[in-house]
């Protein structure tokens, strides 16, 4: 085991496509938190274990005077190993959950998973991908999993927040985590209000792989610091314009029983999850009617 002044004291595990980019976002601006620089998601105690806890730490810049160190991964919500992995390197690790109305966290799934080229072909439907991607279902299935979690780390070391309430007032749910965190008050700068990880489809695949190839090969020599000027300049936004489309542009919507369908599978999660956390999601069983 590594120095304990050099362990990581805070985790959001998840779930995808529930804002967890925008949290890393807003928090590594917070002057008392390090975040990692060269990746927003280390995957490290769910698929990548065998690097040790050295190679873990070394994405961390070092904290004083109650500064913290922490990281977001959605690989974490679903994995068997995680909860288990992260208590023996951590007790006291703090652990944040994001839970969105599942049919639309699902949509918002398959809309990522077409941009990025995980489901390709003639048939790009929503449920194409229900039947090829089994993390559709899984990844909202959030009382089951949170389960897991509490039989290795006690609620107080759990917070649980809603999708929906941090669309609608991001500065609440930031101080939400603040308090939970035991850091000091912080506005959220100009990220509070951005948009992260929006999914899209490329008009210009080709304009898209020297984009990525140029984040990628700054990244890797330490320059990620230009990458962000570029973004604060505008010309990020101004490529984004140029070269993206909605992907429900070539998607197409989901069929009206596929709904249906989901909204019987998920009322129980929904529910356990309610009764768990306290969080009231009337909302999202109102849309399991089949309008999410």
């Amino acid at each position: 085991m590594t120095d304990d002044s050099a362990r990581i004291d805070f985790v959001c595990i998840g779930a995808q496509k529930c804002a967890t980019t925008w949290l890393h976002d807003v928090l590594a601006t917070h002057p008392q938190v390090s975040m990692p620089v060269d990746a927003k998601e280390l995957d490290f105690f769910s698929a990548k274990f065998d690097r040790g806890y050295q190679w873990y730490e070394r994405h961390f810049e070092s904290v004083t005077g109650g500064g913290l160190r922490g990281e977001v991964s959605p690989s974490y919500l679903c994995s068997a190993d995680a909860p288990r992995r992260i208590r023996a390197y951590n007790p006291s690790m703090k652990i944040v959950l994001i839970a969105r109305n599942p049919i639309a966290r699902a949509l918002s799934n398959h809309k990522h998973e077409v941009r990025i080229g995980h489901l390709a072909g003639n048939d790009l439907s929503f449920e194409m991908g229900l039947a090829n991607n089994p993390m559709y279902i899984e990844q909202g299935l959030y009382a089951k999993h949170l389960c897991r979690w509490l039989e290795y780390f006690p609620g107080k070391h759990v917070l649980v927040l809603k999708y929906e309430s941090l669309r609608d007032d991001p500065a609440s749910t930031l101080a939400e985590v603040c308090r939970f965190l035991d850091l000091e008050h912080y506005d959220g700068g100009s990220a509070l209000r951005s948009k992260s990880n929006v999914s899209y489809l490329p008009k210009s695949t080709q304009l898209e792989a020297g984009k990525n190839a140029l984040r990628a090969a700054l990244r890797s020599a330490g320059l990620a610091g230009i990458w962000k000027s570029i973004g604060d300049s505008g010309l990020r936004r101004w490529y984004q314009g140029m070269n993206r489309i909605d992907p429900g542009e070539r998607i197409g919507g989901p069929r009206t029983e596929t709904l249906v369908e989901l909204g019987r599978l998920f009322s129980d999660d929904a529910r356990k999850l309610s009764e768990l956390t306290g969080i009231a999601v009337d909302d999202w069983l109102d849309n399991f009617d089949g309008h999410a």
